[in-house]
C-alpha cells in the first residue's frame, strides 16, 4: 500500500485539508492519506494551539466516515524535536510492507533544503507537492530536479487555520470553513475562544 503522509499541526483541521487530501487520494497516486498530527512543528512557535489530544480528536472526526483518509498520531510517541525524517523512518519500521510519500505545499518546497535530512526524504520516500498561491512551481522547480517529486495540479484552496483561530477568537461564525462535527467539537470545548 502507498500512503501519503500529510503532516501538520491541524490547528484546527479544516475543509481545505479535507479537499486536498481527497484530491490526492482520487488522483490514484496513493492508496490512503494519513493526517500526521504534530505535537510541535520545529519551524513554528507561539501558536494559539489546541492540545495535541484535541487536534487528534478533530482529525478523527473529519476522517471518521472515510476508509481512505486516516489519522496518524505517531509523533506523540517520538522524542522532540519532531523532525519529519524521524516520523517517516519510524513509519517505515512499523509498517515495512507499505511505502510512504510526504505531502507538502509548494511554499515548503521552496525551503525544503532547510528540513533535516531533506535529501534522504526525497530519495527514500519522495514528495507529493500541491500548489500554494505565491509559490508557483516555476519559482522552485530548479531547486529539485528529482524523479521522486510529483507536482500536482491541485486546486488552490485559501483557507487558513490561523484565520480560523482568529475568527473564532473574534466571535465570528466560521462553520463553513470547518466540517460540522469538527466545528461542534470546537464550540463544545470552547477552543480558540478569546477566553478559552
Amino acid at each position: 500500500m502507498v500512503v501519503g503522509i500529510f503532516g501538520g499541526s491541524f490547528n484546527p483541521i479544516h475543509t481545505g485539508h479535507a479537499i486536498l487530501a481527497s484530491y490526492i487520494r482520487d488522483a490514484k497516486i496513493v492508496d490512503k492519506v494519513w493526517f500526521a498530527v504534530s505535537p510541535q512543528n520545529p519551524l513554528k512557535h507561539n501558536q494559539n494551539s489546541a492540545s495535541f489530544k484535541d487536534r487528534v480528536e478533530m482529525c478523527k472526526l473529519l476522517t471518521s466516515s472515510s476508509t481512505r483518509l486516516c489519522v496518524c498520531d505517531i509523533e506523540n510517541e517520538l522524542q522532540p524535536p519532531y523532525y519529519t525524517i524521524n516520523t517517516l523512518n519510524e513509519l517505515k519500521k512499523r509498517y515495512p510492507g507499505d511505502k510512504f510519500k510526504l505531502i507538502i505545499g509548494s511554499d515548503n518546497l521552496q525551503i525544503f533544503h532547510k528540513w533535516k535530512d531533506y535529501k534522504t526524504i526525497i530519495d527514500n520516500f519522495g514528495l507529493i507537492v500541491y500548489p500554494r498561491r505565491g509559490y508557483e512551481y516555476d519559482k522552485c522547480i530548479d531547486l529539485y530536479h528529482e524523479e521522486n517529486i510529483i507536482l500536482l495540479d491541485a486546486p488552490i484552496i485559501e483557507i487558513s487555520s490561523t484565520d480560523i483561530r482568529a475568527g473564532i477568537a473574534d466571535g465570528k461564525d466560521m462553520q463553513y470553513y470547518i466540517p460540522d462535527r469538527v466545528y461542534e467539537y470546537i464550540k463544545r470545548h470552547e477552543l480558540y475562544c478569546s477566553n478559552g
